[in-house]
């Protein structure tokens, strides 16, 4: 019941607005992703991971910030996370999926 409080508070104009705007600043942020060397194999594990990040993604319905214009996929998953701000975690339920040969990481689904 104590972390219903957090969502009324969300849902104070002022309150949303301010924990938007730093959302936003947040997101707004280039991220990347660099090898730990030169070595073929660290290239290829960066590679790796830099196309799990960009196709990750969040579903629609469960996806609050849908309204909002995010560059990547990895940045409407960091919206969402960063729910953080107000309640000191987030939760998401990576579900998983093969591609030929790897495990990937399809989406990121938003817990209570």
């Amino acid at each position: 019941r104590s972390y219903r409080l957090y969502d009324d508070i969300e849902r104070d104009c002022h309150a949303y607005g301010v924990l938007n705007k730093r959302k936003l600043a947040v997101i707004a942020r280039p991220w990347q992703v660099d090898a730990a060397s030169e070595d073929a194999l660290d290239v290829r594990a960066a590679d790796l991971v830099r196309a799990q990040l960009e196709n990750l993604g969040v579903p629609d319905g469960a996806n609050p910030g849908a309204a909002i214009a995010c560059p990547t996929n990895f940045d409407a998953v960091c919206y969402n996370l960063l729910d953080a701000l107000l309640k000191g975690f987030s939760v998401g339920e990576v579900m998983w999926d093969t591609d030929g040969k790897e495990i990937v990481a399809r989406e990121l689904r938003p817990r209570d």
